[in-house]
């Protein structure tokens, strides 16, 4: 062999992230590359991968590799089935899956210091330049402002700070950069995300006091409530208040009659589009909605059928099961996972992951490094 395994994997590691920050420019209007550079970039870096996968094969029994692979097999049938497969697509379908699988397969290489130290690189780089676009780029549209989910994503990094004055940087970067994008699901993601893992450790911890912890904590909670406040009413001349209150009258930003129409159309199909689907990004290409579900779980039941939905659900359980082991073993790692597992519950329903192989990449490298600390824990 030329490259051994663990510097194979290294190459083609550091080469999905360069490839995912060039994802985030293009979202926000500053890549350097067309779509069709875009393209040969993520071509190459899934060509290596799959090089990887076949020179340096691996059996594993973790059920979630188990079930992610069954998901993203039964997806596939379902599109090849109804025609709607093209190399793109069977990229968009199977490249989370293939980072899944090889970090899975170079445990040991995914969570040695040096790459962790690139993660805790990734998140205030991208909250600099997302904070330093939003504030000069007048030309901003809606797809633009989207670059706000790499950050929701990548948050639960914070988690791994070690020097307390980057991570508090950090986090009042991407304070900001979530008031400045006004993206209620992106608020509502990272707000849980990073209070629910907080709380639940503290609390876990804490045997005494505990009626002072609360109050501290309201307080701190109503701080950052007005100061959100000031900062949204400043933005948009609506508080925030005013903002999320608009979710009845827009209907969640049309999303509920998405909702609808997606449920409509699943229930009135014939039994065969029911357990396999109607393949990939039908929603949008059968003309349910004019773009995806905005939820994963109606989009996944809808284009790949109720069996695929079964593994993914089976994926997401089992992945729940293995943060909760890390939180059963009070491991440093529990909270990360904690706030992965929150970020994935609340965006699937907002938003989607599971269409793009873009931000949920990074959410793949993470939980495979909780995946790596529930084996260092069992010894």
């Amino acid at each position: 062999m030329l490259l051994k395994k663990d510097t194979s994997f290294k190459i083609w590691i550091y080469l999905v992230i360069v490839y995912l920050f060039i994802r985030f420019l293009d979202i926000l209007g500053i890549s350097m590359l067309g779509s069709i550079q875009q393209n040969y970039v993520l071509y190459f870096v899934y060509a290596l991968g799959l090089i990887n996968a076949l020179l340096f094969k691996k059996h594993i029994s973790n059920k979630v590799i188990i079930f992610s692979f069954l998901f993203t097999i039964f997806s596939l049938i379902s599109t090849i089935f109804f025609k709607k497969m093209d190399l793109n697509v069977f990229i968009y379908q199977t490249f989370w899956f293939l980072v899944f699988y090889l970090c899975s397969n170079n445990l040991e290489t995914i969570k040695t210091p040096n790459f962790l130290k690139l993660l805790k690189i990734i998140l205030p780089l991208t909250v600099i330049i997302y904070l330093a676009w939003i504030l000069n780029f007048d030309g901003i549209r809606t797809s633009n402002i989207n670059g706000i989910y790499y950050i929701v994503m990548l948050s639960p990094i914070i988690f791994i700070y070690e020097k307390k004055s980057i991570k508090y940087f950090t986090l009042i970067g991407i304070v900001l950069c979530l008031l400045l994008s006004v993206k209620r699901t992106a608020m509502i993601a990272v707000s849980l995300a990073l209070f629910i893992p907080t709380i639940l450790n503290h609390f876990k911890k804490s045997k005494n006091n505990k009626i002072k912890d609360i109050l501290v904590l309201f307080f701190g909670i109503s701080i950052f409530i007005i100061f959100s406040d000031y900062i949204i009413n400043f933005i948009e001349h609506l508080s925030i208040w005013e903002r999320f209150s608009l979710l009845a009258e827009d209907r969640g930003s049309g999303r509920i009659d998405i909702y609808i129409n997606v449920l409509n159309a699943f229930k009135n199909s014939n039994v065969i589009n029911i357990l396999f689907g109607n393949g990939y990004n039908s929603v949008f290409l059968n003309g349910v909605a004019k773009t995806s579900a905005h939820n994963d779980f109606l989009e996944i039941i809808y284009d790949y059928g109720i069996i695929s939905m079964i593994f993914y659900s089976l994926m997401l359980l089992y992945e729940i099961a293995q943060v909760r082991v890390l939180y059963k073993n009070n491991s440093n790692y529990s909270k990360i996972g904690i706030s992965l597992i929150v970020v994935f519950i609340i965006v699937s329903f907002g938003s989607h992951l599971i269409l793009y192989p873009t931000y949920f990449i990074y959410w793949i490298i993470m939980i495979t490094i909780c995946n790596k600390s529930v084996i260092d824990d069992r010894g």
